[in-house]
């Protein structure tokens, strides 16, 4: 199962919402990309984005799907220092992981 970071979720709920965080602009149209893909393009997607393509099934096809991803936005706090910049990948979700725990 793919791993939905805080940062995906803040990611596609900003898209859906305009809720969590921004995104650069390849993300953004990743993003947009995957909520028009046909079930094979979505599918070819996740192998190479497989928490955001979890995250937008999420959003799209759960019940509860939205509330779920807010919760794991919420991992970042009440007001996380990350919403004040542009997150442009996960390499950046990485990061502050890293950095969060002393790696």
């Amino acid at each position: 199962m793919a791993t939905i970071t805080p940062v995906i979720a803040a990611h596609v709920l900003h898209h859906f919402d305009g809720g969590g965080i921004r995104a650069g602009s390849f993300t953004v149209r990743l993003v947009e990309l995957i909520t028009h893909a046909d079930p094979i393009n979505r599918a070819l997607l996740g192998v190479g984005f497989p928490g955001y393509v979890a995250a937008v099934n999420l959003a799209q096809h759960s019940l509860g799907g939205m509330t779920e991803l807010r919760r794991i936005a919420a991992e970042f706090g009440a007001v996380p220092i990350e919403a004040t910049i542009t997150l442009k990948d996960d390499l950046t979700s990485r990061a502050i992981d890293d950095a969060r725990s002393g790696s």
